[in-house]
């Protein structure tokens, strides 16, 4: 009975043993047979992505899955791979890819917690896990005991078939660090702007620092430094650096350069986007473009317009504003769409048609003005009856006729209608047309010279810059150059066809300009307002923020040109001109067009916020000599005798 039982424990056991090894070869070659190709790990798929720079290559924002180009091991500092073993793996170099220590612990863990909680792994299976991620489209797949299984499967085949050094190198080309980065080169150009070879022991701390939670640590800086103190303690644990070295990498401070201290540069990269030629887009390719915007400019626009919300908003109430900025040659240097940005926010500034009031009034002046008028011209200011129609005054007390030049700094509608009635709206459209105004689908009505026309904001700065650039045509320009990120070659480069020998900043800084602006200006754009005319315009514009509409502005100390707008019933409010040192325009109203804003007395909201913006650019007092130099504004012999009174 004994031997009976004792050969039926054996079969049985042997039975066992039998299935298990069958179970075990089935599920490891099922395994095998799945498990992704590891030939070439140097390749990552990812969708395309683009990197927008500024012209400084300061990083600005990023789109897409960030990857650049692979590095070997030999070419990324030492301090990197050491930071990196020290925080997640310190038996590296000595466990065969598996720390079964490590699993029997966390096995343990998850035991009592009845769920996966921790996995053990090592850098060897946290390259499996990428790899096997990357097998599945980026998707992650969830925890459990059969993927973790697989991870060790090919961590066991990583350690087979590849050097300790080589399983660092992908794995420090292949890892992700947040916001749509991959790898330690793509990490140090988004986070400290430069390569990883120039990473100092500190900053390499401080990315393999974000790698286990990289959008918490890049949000919060007090939980990056401890972590960072944390992977610097166990550099030094393992000798990877020494006391001295490790309290110099403490004390250094370092801003994560992707941080932007304000979300609405979004408004101005979203924006690039939309410049991408189509043909580009459809290349499917790694891009880096280069654009024309100045990140002190972008941040003072911001300041400024949070200041204006903060402090008229309920008094006026309006929910948002807008502003655009840009040199004479046409390249926006700051956008601010909206009163806040979210992901694939509409852009007030380049998005939105919206009528242009009284600030329409500088197409008629100057078309008036190339049209045989004289900014001293005598005009009736009553309002004409047109067809039952007819214009109302605002603020303006009737005296029988007044100058062109105070029909415009006071802004007078009758005195307006009656200009584009002599001269005739057709002229008048064709002269906006020619400065960049979109004129599709405008009627020959005289309520168009009051501004019923719908406008950008960008077109409406783009126009206004033409008297900026001594009357040469402005084309506005966001992008500088676009390059293929992963072999520097320049797919497209917009200013080819143009010198680009003038300082963009600083456009009237040498005698030289003054001297040779006119003959260089012409070889590069269109000449859309003789020089005598556009001095005149440029007299007109200044008068407004001297003593007209914009006065509040004018008491800058430095000079200003301009024109105030608004709309019907107070639906918007606009400012649009340009100092020596940038053209600009700002908006503020509601989405709602049916909801109009609240009357008040003194200057509108958009006036505040172009002055509050201009505030904070440092205008140079021999630089803004030599600007009002250029207009002739101080030479009395120019100015017109002559006197027309115009007749219904």
């Amino acid at each position: 009975m004994t031997k009976l039982s004792g050969k039926v424990f054996m079969k049985k056991l042997l039975n066992f043993m039998l299935t298990s090894i069958i179970t075990f070869c089935v599920i490891f070659f099922y395994i095998n047979l799945t498990l992704p190709q590891i030939n070439d790990l140097s390749i990552l798929k990812i969708d395309p992505f683009v990197v927008i720079e500024d012209e400084n290559k300061n990083l600005v924002s990023t789109y897409g899955s960030l990857k650049y180009q692979h590095l070997s091991i030999n070419e990324i500092p030492k301090h990197i791979p050491h930071a990196l073993i020290s925080l997640e793996d310190r038996k590296f170099y000595s466990h065969i890819g598996i720390d079964f220590a490590s699993i029997a612990r966390a096995l343990s863990k998850n035991l009592q917690s009845s769920r996966i909680v921790e996995g053990g792994s090592t850098i060897t299976q946290q390259l499996a896990k990428n790899i096997l991620q990357e097998n599945l489209g980026g998707k992650i797949p969830p925890k459990s005991y059969f993927r973790k299984i697989r991870e060790a499967f090919l961590s066991l085949k990583l350690e087979h078939k590849y050097s300790k050094d080589q399983i660092l190198e992908y794995y420090l080309n292949r890892v992700y660090f947040g916001s749509g980065t991959y790898g330690i080169e793509a990490a140090s150009w988004k986070y400290f702007g430069k390569t990883c070879k120039e990473l100092s022991v500190s900053e390499s701390a401080i990315l393999i620092s974000m790698l286990k939670s990289p959008s918490t640590y890049a949000s919060k800086p007090e939980k990056l430094a401890e972590r960072k103190e944390h992977v610097l303690n166990s550099m030094l644990k393992m000798g990877f650096i020494n006391q001295e070295k490790m309290e110099l990498a403490l004390a250094t401070p370092h801003k994560l350069k992707h941080t932007q201290s304000n979300s609405s540069i979004y408004f101005y990269s979203d924006w690039i986007l939309t410049q991408i030629p189509t043909w580009i887009k459809e290349m499917k390719r790694n891009l880096k473009i280069i654009c024309t915007i100045d990140l002190d400019l972008q941040n003072k626009a911001d300041q400024a317009s949070k200041e204006i919300i903060e402090k008229y908003k309920n008094k006026w109430d309006f929910e948002n504003l807008a502003l655009l900025a840009m040199s004479t040659k046409g390249h926006v240097k700051a956008i601010i769409g909206g009163s806040n940005y979210s992901s694939g926010a509409f852009n007030r500034a380049t998005q939105s048609l919206r009528q242009s009031g009284s600030i329409f009034k500088f197409f008629v002046y100057s078309t008036a003005l190339e049209n045989n008028m004289g900014i001293n011209t005598l005009i009736e200011d009553s309002p004409p009856q047109i067809m039952g129609w007819s214009p109302s005054n605002y603020y303006h007390q009737e005296k029988g006729y007044v100058t062109l030049a105070e029909g415009f700094f006071k802004s007078i509608n009758s005195v307006t209608v009656r200009i584009a009635q002599k001269i005739g709206i057709k002229k008048i459209l064709l002269k906006a047309r020619d400065l960049g105004l979109n004129i599709d689908g405008a009627k020959n009505n005289l309520s168009i010279s009051l501004g019923s026309l719908e406008s950008t904001l960008l077109e409406l700065v783009q126009c206004f810059g033409s008297v900026a650039n001594l009357g040469h045509k402005v084309e506005y320009k966001g992008i500088v150059k676009i390059i293929d990120n992963d072999t520097n070659e320049v797919i497209w480069d917009p200013e080819e066809a143009y010198d680009m020998s003038f300082n963009d900043n600083e456009i009237y800084e040498t005698e030289e300009y003054i001297n040779e602006s006119d003959k260089c200006k012409n070889e590069l754009t269109e000449q859309v307002f003789e020089e005598k005319t556009n001095k005149k315009i440029f007299k007109l514009l200044y008068s407004v923020t001297q003593k007209g509409t914009a006065r509040s502005i004018g008491a800058l100390n430095f000079p200003v040109a301009g024109k105030t707008g608004s709309s019907q019933k107070y639906r918007d409010f606009w400012f649009v001109g340009f100092s020596p040192k940038i053209v600009l325009g700002t908006w503020c109203g509601n989405d709602n067009y049916s909801k109009p804003m609240r009357k008040n007395l003194g200057p509108n909201p958009a006036v505040m916020l172009c002055k509050t913006f201009l505030q904070k650019i440092k205008h140079d007092k021999t630089e803004n000599e030599k600007w009002l130099k250029l207009f002739e504004l101080n030479d009395k012999n120019k100015n017109e005798s002559e006197e027309e009174i115009l007749v219904d």
